[in-house]
């Protein structure tokens, strides 16, 4: 996967500009950069979190568990998978705090509630 983005500067307006200035050549550069993240394998897992109805992605779901817990009222979201760090977090969250946190599977998510006791 190649981006040739090596090179380019932003000029005081925020524009991308190749080594000898040119507005055409940088947008290529980025282009070009753009195209080749798109093939890579991780652009299938962002796809995946995309395409999966999920509210929050996996890398979310496990940090706002803490959010969540501290808040007044239930709290609840769905989540693509329910991570080993999320299950780890939440069985710490329980063990501090008056809360109560729950992930169910729903079809292909699962849905995590969080409530206070």
């Amino acid at each position: 996967y190649g981006c040739p983005i090596i090179g380019l500067t932003i000029d005081a307006n925020g524009v991308p500009r190749d080594a000898q200035g040119r507005l055409e050549v940088a947008l290529e550069l980025v282009s070009a950069c753009l195209e080749a993240w798109a093939q890579m394998p991780r652009s299938e897992s962002l796809r995946a979190e995309i395409e999966s109805g999920a509210t929050l992605d996996l890398h979310a779901a496990d940090q706002i568990l803490i959010y969540a817990a501290l808040a007044s009222g239930a709290s609840s979201f769905l989540a693509r998978s329910w991570s080993s760090h999320a299950q780890t977090t939440a069985w710490l969250l329980e063990q501090f705090l008056p809360v109560r946190i729950r992930a169910p599977a729903h079809d292909a998510l699962t849905r995590v509630e969080i409530a206070p006791e």
